[in-house]
């Protein structure tokens, strides 16, 4: 009965998105990635193929962006020419408790708002960490493309999803050297949804984290897009346009499994927490997840919650996750 109940809120939940959902047109866009390439998809597969050879330099080739920091906030820009889709001016806020020496990055949900996060950033104050609750690109006006605010960084664009998500990854590697260059002595990252793909990528080509948290965990960028209750406007979008190899091939450089050897070899400490009833993230694929991470020797600790994606965040899933997010730390 119970589980009955709580699949029937899940799509409750889930159903109120379905109106705002949409998508850029399928393009390839290389040149978003490989500046002067060939705009066809056999020069994309080649290209980032050759880049899977060495992710970190990948991930680490563009140049940081310069943070400003104020009591309540650290802002940056990004201008063009940098090899980053979402120009213009971006800021993360920041909520500091005094006398820490541990920050927590929290890198949130797609088509999150401003209000999401506060509540944890104040629970982590009260446990004496500071936190900083980063902007995805293309969201909350961290973009001068005011067509599709929310959805480009994961779109049938092929080329800006990649670059945003390497944005995304410069931008919180940035979050992190400001920080432990003013005095933090350890950082967490937190990463939720698709902020769990941006993060195992950053840690992972980085090492630079002191513990990693994943919430709402899957394997493979591509299958996310293809099978997630959230993404039926993509699919139908790349459906006849590009087979499901060619995407998987295309988006290679975004699959966190992909990314499971490097994240081993810096031995940081990785919490998972997924769902038993998440249809945007399909259990199977939370599963396929934690094997490549065991088989690659990450440090794993993988707890798995009988709610879905959008009852992970009311009570009672929330209350106990967020308290093993702390622990880890």
């Amino acid at each position: 009965m119970l589980g009955s109940l709580l699949t029937k809120l899940e799509e409750h939940l889930a159903s109120r998105e379905d109106s705002a959902r949409r998508t850029v047109p399928y393009t390839i866009d290389a040149q978003r990635v490989f500046p002067g390439a060939q705009d066809d998809l056999a020069t994309l597969l080649q290209l980032v193929d050759d880049a899977t050879k060495d992710r970190p330099a990948f991930f680490n080739q563009t140049k940081r962006p310069a943070l400003n920091q104020n009591p309540s906030q650290v802002s940056w820009t990004i201008e063009a020419g940098g090899l980053l889709p979402c120009l213009g001016e971006a800021s993360a806020e920041y909520h500091r408790a005094a006398k820490s020496e541990e920050l927590v990055i929290i890198v949130p949900h797609l088509n999150s708002e401003a209000q999401d996060y506060r509540s944890m950033a104040k629970i982590l104050n009260y446990s004496g960490r500071s936190a900083v609750r980063y902007v995805l690109p293309f969201h909350q006006g961290a973009t001068t493309d005011r067509r599709h605010e929310t959805d480009q960084l994961v779109s049938a664009s092929l080329g800006t999803s990649i670059a945003g998500v390497r944005q995304s990854v410069v931008e919180v590697t940035a979050l992190a050297d400001h920080f432990r260059g003013r005095g933090y002595r350890r950082i967490h990252l937190v990463g939720v949804s698709v902020g769990c793909c941006i993060s195992t990528i950053t840690a992972a080509v980085t090492g630079k984290f002191d513990t990693l948290s994943l919430l709402l965990m899957a394997d493979d960028y591509s299958s996310v897009v293809w099978r997630g209750r959230a993404t039926p406007h993509l699919r139908t979008e790349l459906e006849g346009k590009i087979s499901f190899p060619e995407l998987q091939a295309a988006w290679d450089l975004l699959h966190p499994y992909r990314h499971a050897s490097l994240l081993a070899a810096h031995q940081t400490p990785v919490l998972m927490i997924t769902g038993n009833r998440d249809t945007v993230m399909p259990p199977d694929l939370a599963a396929s997840v934690a094997a490549h991470f065991a088989d690659s020797g990450v440090k794993l600790d993988w707890r798995r919650y009988a709610c879905g994606h959008y009852t992970f965040g009311l009570p009672p899933f929330s209350i106990p996750a967020l308290r093993s997010v702390m622990k880890s730390f």
